[in-house]
């Protein structure tokens, strides 16, 4: 644009048949016109906050680089630094070569002004994919927990923008946009590790729904909650451009911190500029904590719920009796219906068929002749209504407690009181209120508690990680429990109290969990190695039994009785064997009081705490 303004004007001074004032008049009109109505140079600055988050400068006041770092996606070397170099090189690509500029970023051209709202015929691929989109709003997906994986403990999110011309119920044909960490071949701790420190890259990728239902909803057992975007047609426009700037790029990924969650939260940005949404994530990135920032940010609309196959298959089995669902097991592993109970045909049949796609899917056995015999079967009551599971009294998992934790407490050890005061920065424990959490599990990072104690200030325990899940094995739904523990804590055992009572360990190990009515039991078999000062060798290894009851109590009461017995086979010399006893009352979504006791060899303790999520 400058240079076109240049050249007109240069045209006019040249043309010394028209009268000198004239000329003049006509040259400050094309000045001024240039002023006001350039889309290039004048109408963009390197400080707008939109400039800054095309460019995915992050956090407050738009940070002091890209997160992209040093990447193709930027034209100027200092681009990644200097949202000023990147502008200008921006619009040098712009007049050099306007088609291919505005190609490879359509959503810089919308923002300067070099394209027409709406129009993408000026480059062929962009058009294509664009169409191929063909978004008339987006929504955003978060699937829930899969506490199998580090990186997708807390859960995940995308987008998904829904194609115009589709009927209600035909969003598996919508497409998908999806960013993760590039991990490659690697698994075991090599991928905790370079997960955690930012040793993977990541990138966005397009896919249809129905292969992110599959893999997520299907596969992994993880519910889906769907948000409506609130989006302008023009803010929808940015996005989708954008989105394809993005589709080449690479970014440091990092399971806590620079996840899904902290990218999409980039992506929105760029469509409400200047809201810095994660400068409220300095530390770590939890997707349901960025439902509910942009919720009170007024991102999103009414969510709706999309049932996995596990609470589908537990949908059906509690409709059964007990030999109607030996039945419908035995069914799903022969697929011969036989003589079955009337009046009962289809709900046994559906169930024995929801039973077999649960078992099979992702599996290389899925023994397609006991589909065929099931389905032949089921045809000959196709007349007759069908079960359908109800989940439309499902909370949405925002409504759940906060995840931060501030408690306090006090306590009595039987020789003196204590205080005690807790902080815990994400996420969920087994006598917190489980709503919008995945049952029986505990998910547990930065659980850091001091204690006062005769005047000296000490650490009692921090856990850098603890995850559990003691879900309950079913004949139909068989799971396994575990759990793994690491970080520093008071080796109690040795009655001794104050810094020089400190050890730090890892714990972990795996069993069975079982209901009996309302009260869960688990047992687990665990190893653990320890070092510190309390011990008379510096350090234990060992091994043994632990186990817990789990039960709710009255109305927003928790009861949990828990245990263990580790025999040293290295190391010190004394055992390891407690017992805690712990019960919680909630009060409202971000209060909750719990009463502990704990008893380690001849050490008894017991204390009360207040604690407040936020």
């Amino acid at each position: 644009m400058k240079r076109a303004v240049a050249r007109a004007a240069a045209f006019f001074v040249s043309c010394e048949f028209i009268p000198i004032p004239l000329r003049n008049i006509v040259i400050l009109f094309i000045l001024i016109s240039a002023f006001f109505f350039s889309p290039g140079a004048s109408a963009a600055s390197s400080s707008d906050p939109a400039w800054r988050a095309l460019l995915h400068f992050s956090g407050k006041s738009g940070g002091k680089s890209s997160v992209a770092e040093k990447s193709q996606f930027f034209l100027s070397p200092d681009g990644f630094k200097d949202p000023e170099a990147e502008l200008q090189a921006t619009l040098q690509y712009f007049d050099k070569s306007p088609v291919e500029a505005a190609c490879r970023y359509p959503a810089r051209a919308l923002y300067l002004g070099r394209v027409k709202e709406g129009k993408s015929d000026w480059c062929e691929r962009w058009s294509k994919w664009r169409t191929a989109i063909s978004a008339k709003g987006a929504e955003l997906v978060l699937a829930g927990p899969f506490i199998s994986s580090p990186s997708a403990m807390y859960g995940h999110t995308l987008l998904k923008f829904v194609r115009s011309g589709r009927s209600e119920g035909e969003d598996l044909l919508d497409y998908t946009l999806n960013y993760g960490a590039n991990t490659g071949s690697v698994v075991g701790i090599p991928y905790v590790w370079l997960g955690l420190t930012g040793g993977f890259n990541g990138s966005y990728a397009t896919a249809p729904f129905y292969l992110k239902v599959k893999e997520y909803n299907y596969v992994e057992n993880r519910d889906f909650w769907i948000y409506p975007l609130k989006l302008t047609d023009a803010q929808l426009r940015l996005l989708v451009a954008h989105s394809w700037e993005l589709r080449e790029v690479e970014f440091p990924y990092f399971f806590l911190h620079r996840n899904c969650s902290f990218y999409l939260l980039e992506l929105l940005e760029v469509v409400r500029p200047g809201s810095e949404l994660n400068g409220h994530f300095p530390f770590w990135t939890v997707p349901i904590d960025t439902i509910r920032l942009l919720t009170k940010e007024n991102f999103l609309g009414t969510p709706r719920h999309r049932a996995s196959r596990y609470r589908r298959l537990k949908a059906y089995r509690e409709q059964l009796s007990s030999e109607e669902k030996k039945l419908a097991e035995r069914l799903a592993e022969s697929g011969d219906a036989g003589v079955l109970p009337e009046g009962r045909e289809t709900l046994i049949l559906d169930s024995a068929y929801e039973l077999w796609r649960y078992r099979t899917d992702g599996k290389k056995e899925s023994r397609p002749e006991v589909e065929r015999k099931l389905l032949d079967a089921r045809s000959h009551f196709f007349l007759k209504g069908a079960f359908s599971p109800d989940f439309s009294a499902e909370r949405p998992p925002e409504l759940g407690h906060p995840s931060a934790r501030l408690g306090i407490a006090a306590g009595t050890n039987r020789l003196r009181e204590f205080a005690e005061i807790s902080y815990r920065g994400t996420l969920h424990d087994l006598l917190a209120d489980p709503h919008g959490y995945e049952d029986y599990s505990e998910l547990s990072m930065g659980d850091l508690r001091v204690r006062v104690e005769d005047g000296t200030v000490f650490l009692e325990r921090f856990d850098f990680l603890r995850l559990r899940s003691v879900a309950p094995m079913e004949r139909w739904i068989p799971r396994w429990s575990w759990s793994f523990r690491g970080g520093l804590a008071r080796a109690k055992e040795f009655a001794c109290s104050g810094w020089n009572c400190l050890r730090g360990g890892l714990e972990g190990g795996g069993g069975l969990s079982a209901n009996l009515g309302p009260v869960l039991g688990y047992a687990l078999w665990e190893f653990e190695a320890e070092a510190g000062k309390p011990f008379d060798r510096s350090y234990r290894l060992s091994t043994g039994p632990s186990g817990g009851i789990f039960t709710p109590l009255w109305k927003g009461a928790r009861m949990l009785l828990e245990g263990e017995w580790h025999w040293r086979f290295l190391g010190s010399r004394v055992d390891k064997h407690n017992a805690r006893l712990g019960i919680s009352q909630t009060f409202s979504r971000t209060w909750e009081a719990r009463l502990q006791t704990e008893v380690a060899h001849g050490y008894r303790e017991g204390l009360l705490q207040l604690m407040h999520y936020f």
